[in-house]
């Protein structure tokens, strides 16, 4: 599975959508003794940072 994607949002909007992504996972978790004999350990990888501009060499 993949996904991408963007949006354009403030520093507060950006730390309301951490948040809510933190809730997300969390919802999903799964401790391992709990867990089926059919499920596989799935990581999850979230990077969240301004876009550089066009031309911005740093």
């Amino acid at each position: 599975m993949h996904s991408f994607g963007g949006t354009t949002l403030t520093a507060e909007e950006l730390a309301q959508f951490g948040e809510e992504y933190l809730a997300f996972l969390s919802r999903w978790h799964r401790d391992p003794d709990q867990a089926s004999p059919a499920s596989w350990h799935i990581s999850v990888v979230f990077h969240a940072f301004p876009t550089p501009e066009r031309g911005d060499a740093s």
